[in-house]
Protein backbone atom coordinates (compact mmCIF):
# COMPACT_ATOMS: atom_id res chain seq x y z
CA UNK A 1 0.00 0.00 0.00
CA UNK A 2 1.15 3.51 -0.76
CA UNK A 3 0.44 6.97 1.36
CA UNK A 4 0.95 9.86 -0.39
CA UNK A 5 0.49 13.13 1.91
CA UNK A 6 -0.11 16.71 0.86
CA UNK A 7 0.94 19.69 2.00
CA UNK A 8 1.39 23.15 1.29
CA UNK A 9 2.28 26.57 3.90
CA UNK A 10 -0.61 28.28 2.13
CA UNK A 11 -4.91 27.55 0.76
CA UNK A 12 -5.89 27.32 -2.11
CA UNK A 13 -3.03 25.94 -3.98
CA UNK A 14 -4.58 22.79 -5.20
CA UNK A 15 -4.19 20.65 -2.09
CA UNK A 16 -7.70 19.15 -2.41
CA UNK A 17 -7.55 18.93 -6.44
CA UNK A 18 -4.21 16.73 -6.52
CA UNK A 19 -6.05 14.61 -3.64
CA UNK A 20 -8.99 14.06 -6.35
CA UNK A 21 -7.19 13.90 -9.32
CA UNK A 22 -4.94 11.56 -8.04
CA UNK A 23 -7.55 8.98 -6.59
CA UNK A 24 -9.39 9.30 -10.02
CA UNK A 25 -6.44 8.42 -11.44
CA UNK A 26 -5.87 5.26 -9.27
CA UNK A 27 -9.90 3.85 -9.47
CA UNK A 28 -9.43 4.26 -13.18
CA UNK A 29 -6.83 2.08 -13.04
CA UNK A 30 -8.87 -0.50 -11.04
CA UNK A 31 -7.23 0.51 -7.78
CA UNK A 32 -8.73 0.58 -4.13
CA UNK A 33 -7.95 4.13 -2.46
CA UNK A 34 -9.10 5.87 0.87
CA UNK A 35 -8.77 9.55 0.90
CA UNK A 36 -7.95 10.93 4.69
CA UNK A 37 -9.61 14.59 5.29
CA UNK A 38 -7.20 16.34 7.15
CA UNK A 39 -8.01 19.93 6.15
CA UNK A 40 -10.16 21.97 8.39
CA UNK A 41 -12.52 22.88 5.13
CA UNK A 42 -13.23 18.94 4.91
CA UNK A 43 -13.85 19.19 1.16
CA UNK A 44 -12.91 15.80 0.61
CA UNK A 45 -15.62 14.77 2.86
CA UNK A 46 -18.34 16.90 0.78
CA UNK A 47 -17.13 15.36 -2.58
CA UNK A 48 -19.48 12.41 -2.92
CA UNK A 49 -22.32 15.20 -1.29
CA UNK A 50 -21.65 17.30 -4.37
CA UNK A 51 -21.32 14.61 -6.50
CA UNK A 52 -24.74 13.17 -5.90
CA UNK A 53 -25.91 16.73 -5.87
CA UNK A 54 -24.40 17.69 -9.33
CA UNK A 55 -26.53 18.47 -11.83
CA UNK A 56 -24.57 16.71 -15.02
CA UNK A 57 -25.92 19.03 -17.83
CA UNK A 58 -27.08 16.28 -19.86
CA UNK A 59 -24.05 13.53 -19.19
CA UNK A 60 -24.53 10.19 -18.01
CA UNK A 61 -24.07 10.38 -14.47
CA UNK A 62 -22.04 7.35 -13.16
CA UNK A 63 -22.20 5.40 -9.95
CA UNK A 64 -20.21 6.29 -7.05
CA UNK A 65 -16.98 3.94 -6.75
CA UNK A 66 -17.59 1.43 -4.17
CA UNK A 67 -13.56 0.72 -4.20
CA UNK A 68 -13.55 4.64 -2.54
CA UNK A 69 -13.16 5.36 0.65
CA UNK A 70 -13.15 9.24 2.20
CA UNK A 71 -12.02 8.80 6.05
CA UNK A 72 -11.77 11.17 8.49
CA UNK A 73 -8.47 11.62 10.46
CA UNK A 74 -8.10 10.05 13.83
CA UNK A 75 -6.95 12.28 16.63
CA UNK A 76 -3.47 10.30 18.17
CA UNK A 77 -0.77 8.75 16.38
CA UNK A 78 -1.59 5.46 17.44
CA UNK A 79 -4.89 5.74 16.36
CA UNK A 80 -3.00 7.04 12.47
CA UNK A 81 -1.29 3.89 12.43
CA UNK A 82 -4.34 1.37 13.43
CA UNK A 83 -6.10 2.67 10.84
CA UNK A 84 -3.11 2.33 7.73
CA UNK A 85 -3.15 -1.03 9.02
CA UNK A 86 -7.26 -1.55 9.10
CA UNK A 87 -6.82 0.00 5.21
CA UNK A 88 -4.29 -2.02 3.69
CA UNK A 89 -5.33 -5.38 5.60
CA UNK A 90 -8.66 -5.18 3.70
CA UNK A 91 -6.47 -4.23 0.48
CA UNK A 92 -6.65 -0.84 -0.30
CA UNK A 93 -3.29 0.09 -2.65
CA UNK A 94 -3.20 4.03 -2.28
CA UNK A 95 -4.06 6.13 0.63
CA UNK A 96 -4.39 9.90 -0.38
CA UNK A 97 -3.88 12.31 2.76
CA UNK A 98 -5.45 16.11 2.42
CA UNK A 99 -3.77 18.63 5.22
CA UNK A 100 -4.84 21.88 6.34
CA UNK A 101 -2.39 24.80 5.11
CA UNK A 102 0.50 25.61 7.50
CA UNK A 103 2.91 24.16 9.35
CA UNK A 104 0.78 21.97 12.08
CA UNK A 105 2.69 19.07 13.95
CA UNK A 106 -0.06 16.83 13.09
CA UNK A 107 0.76 17.78 9.40
CA UNK A 108 4.23 16.50 10.16
CA UNK A 109 2.75 12.91 11.76
CA UNK A 110 1.32 12.24 7.90
CA UNK A 111 4.21 13.30 6.57
CA UNK A 112 6.41 10.78 8.49
CA UNK A 113 4.48 7.77 7.88
CA UNK A 114 4.06 8.47 4.14
CA UNK A 115 5.93 7.25 1.37
CA UNK A 116 5.70 10.37 -0.92
CA UNK A 117 4.99 14.25 0.16
CA UNK A 118 3.97 16.17 -2.58
CA UNK A 119 3.88 19.97 -2.46
CA UNK A 120 1.52 21.46 -5.19
CA UNK A 121 1.78 25.12 -6.37
CA UNK A 122 0.51 27.30 -9.39
CA UNK A 123 2.79 29.13 -11.74
CA UNK A 124 2.80 32.24 -10.05
CA UNK A 125 5.38 34.02 -7.99
CA UNK A 126 3.60 33.86 -4.35
CA UNK A 127 2.81 30.50 -4.60
CA UNK A 128 7.13 29.38 -5.40
CA UNK A 129 7.36 31.19 -2.39
CA UNK A 130 5.25 29.63 -0.17
CA UNK A 131 6.31 26.57 -1.70
CA UNK A 132 9.74 27.10 -1.31
CA UNK A 133 8.98 27.85 2.67
CA UNK A 134 6.96 24.62 2.47
CA UNK A 135 10.10 22.70 0.97
CA UNK A 136 12.87 24.25 3.72
CA UNK A 137 9.71 23.05 6.50
CA UNK A 138 10.43 19.39 5.46
CA UNK A 139 14.11 19.69 4.79
CA UNK A 140 13.74 20.72 8.66
CA UNK A 141 11.48 17.88 10.16
CA UNK A 142 14.16 15.35 7.88
CA UNK A 143 17.03 16.73 10.18
CA UNK A 144 15.00 16.69 13.73
CA UNK A 145 14.45 13.43 13.51
CA UNK A 146 17.57 10.58 14.15
CA UNK A 147 19.92 9.50 11.30
CA UNK A 148 19.11 6.27 9.55
CA UNK A 149 15.30 6.75 10.44
CA UNK A 150 13.16 6.59 7.43
CA UNK A 151 12.17 9.48 5.65
CA UNK A 152 9.33 9.84 2.99
CA UNK A 153 10.16 11.30 -0.54
CA UNK A 154 9.86 14.91 -1.01
CA UNK A 155 10.14 16.57 -4.48
CA UNK A 156 11.93 19.37 -4.63
CA UNK A 157 10.36 22.01 -7.70
CA UNK A 158 12.66 23.71 -9.81
CA UNK A 159 16.09 22.03 -8.52
CA UNK A 160 15.73 18.21 -10.09
CA UNK A 161 16.61 17.13 -6.37
CA UNK A 162 14.50 14.79 -3.96
CA UNK A 163 15.44 14.97 -0.40
CA UNK A 164 14.86 10.61 -0.06
CA UNK A 165 14.12 8.37 -3.39
CA UNK A 166 15.70 5.93 -5.29
CA UNK A 167 13.66 6.93 -9.13
CA UNK A 168 11.83 9.79 -9.76
CA UNK A 169 10.06 11.50 -13.14
CA UNK A 170 8.23 14.83 -12.61
CA UNK A 171 5.70 16.50 -15.05
CA UNK A 172 4.28 20.07 -14.96
CA UNK A 173 1.54 20.95 -16.36
CA UNK A 174 -0.35 24.55 -17.12
CA UNK A 175 -2.35 25.03 -14.20
CA UNK A 176 -0.34 22.97 -11.50
CA UNK A 177 3.23 21.25 -10.95
CA UNK A 178 2.32 17.78 -9.14
CA UNK A 179 5.48 15.38 -9.00
CA UNK A 180 5.07 11.95 -8.84
CA UNK A 181 7.99 8.73 -7.61
CA UNK A 182 8.66 5.33 -7.84
CA UNK A 183 10.78 4.09 -5.20
CA UNK A 184 11.46 0.27 -3.91
CA UNK A 185 11.50 0.81 -0.11
CA UNK A 186 8.45 0.34 1.62
CA UNK A 187 6.64 1.94 4.82
CA UNK A 188 8.57 1.22 8.20
CA UNK A 189 5.29 0.26 10.42
CA UNK A 190 6.98 -1.32 13.13
CA UNK A 191 4.47 -2.11 16.67
CA UNK A 192 7.48 -0.11 18.47
CA UNK A 193 6.52 2.77 16.20
CA UNK A 194 10.35 3.80 16.53
CA UNK A 195 9.29 6.57 13.94
CA UNK A 196 7.05 8.57 15.99
CA UNK A 197 9.21 7.98 19.43
CA UNK A 198 12.45 9.34 17.42
CA UNK A 199 11.17 12.11 15.96
CA UNK A 200 9.52 13.53 19.09
CA UNK A 201 11.91 12.81 21.79
CA UNK A 202 13.74 16.19 21.55
CA UNK A 203 11.83 18.12 19.24
CA UNK A 204 8.72 19.23 20.66
CA UNK A 205 4.91 17.39 22.17
CA UNK A 206 2.38 15.19 20.60
CA UNK A 207 -0.06 16.32 18.89
CA UNK A 208 -3.42 17.81 20.91
CA UNK A 209 -6.44 16.64 19.37
CA UNK A 210 -8.24 18.61 17.04
CA UNK A 211 -11.67 18.35 15.84
CA UNK A 212 -11.35 15.68 12.43
CA UNK A 213 -12.88 16.91 8.86
CA UNK A 214 -16.68 15.57 8.40
CA UNK A 215 -15.89 11.78 7.04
Amino acid sequence: MQVITIVQTKGGSGKTTTAMLLASAALNLGRRVTLIDGDVNAQLGRWRDSFELATWEGAQKPEWPESLAILSPPESVDGLLSLLEAEDARGVDLVVIDTRPGTHTDTEDFCLISDLVLIPARPVYAEWEMTHRAVLWMDDLRASIAEGERFPAVPQPGKGEWLNCQSATRTCCKRSCVSTISTSSSRIRGSSNSWATTARSDRRPAPTPRQPGVG
